[in-house]
């Protein structure tokens, strides 16, 4: 993974659409958390990590210094809930 900064998640939320209390809640932290991960800068942690593949989930793509918005990706549990559907 790409180095990622705070400024960085920021932005992908803005890009998006997506407040700092939406990123919370579909992360499993606090608001508080990510309050505080918008602010530092490139230290990779298991709570960066989850960040940054919630924020991917939605398309964003980390560049250099940066970010893109691209095709969402289909999360996990929508995928698990489309095994149990009867064909």
């Amino acid at each position: 993974m790409p180095t990622v900064t705070g400024r960085q998640i920021k932005a992908a939320r803005a890009l998006i659409g997506l407040s700092g209390e939406r990123l919370a809640l579909e992360t499993g932290f606090s608001h508080a958390t990510i309050v505080c991960a918008e602010r530092r800068n490139g230290n990779y942690s298991a709570t960066l990590a989850r960040i940054v593949e919630v924020l991917e989930d939605h398309g964003i793509s980390f560049t250099r210094g940066g970010v893109e918005l691209g095709e969402r990706r289909p999360r996990a549990a929508e995928l698990a809930r489309a095994d149990h559907v009867a064909v």
